[in-house]
């Protein structure tokens, strides 16, 4: 089984959207992050389905945290820009892999996919990340 660790613990800072979202981290490694999340009620559209947003909000996440693992400790993301095609709804589990395309000293360029409890590939991201240093006492 796989641990899961939260969002502040690998990102090093409290994102508290990601928080209330429940998004788990389940793996990091340079220029690759995985995290997943487990649909609710609550996060879902009128179809039942999980509302785009919050998979939107699951792909940013996810491209950001893979983008923050290419600099040193203390780098913080901010995206610039995303692109986010829906394929299907998802169904159970959501996980996120995010990956990094090319990391220059400030703009990070990642692609992202997710997939359901089925494996089935709900929706593809590209993003663009601007890497900055947090100041010191900043959250």
């Amino acid at each position: 089984m796989v641990k899961l660790t939260k969002p502040s613990e690998a990102f090093g800072v409290v994102v508290p959207y990601v928080e209330e979202l429940g998004i788990m981290v389940e793996s990091m490694e340079h220029g690759r992050a995985v995290s997943v999340l487990e649909v609710r009620p609550g996060l879902c559209n009128s179809w039942g389905a999980p509302h785009g947003g919050v998979v939107m909000a699951l792909l940013d996440f996810t491209m950001s945290l893979a983008g923050a693992t290419t600099q040193a400790p203390g780098h913080g993301a901010m995206t610039v820009e995303m692109k986010t095609n829906f394929i299907a709804a998802g169904k159970g589990r959501l996980t996120c892999e995010g990956k990094v395309a090319k990391a220059g000293r400030s703009l990070i360029f990642c692609s992202g996919e997710v997939r359901d409890s089925h494996g089935s590939l709900c929706a593809q991201a590209l993003g663009t990340f601007k890497m900055h240093v947090r100041k010191a006492g900043s959250k």
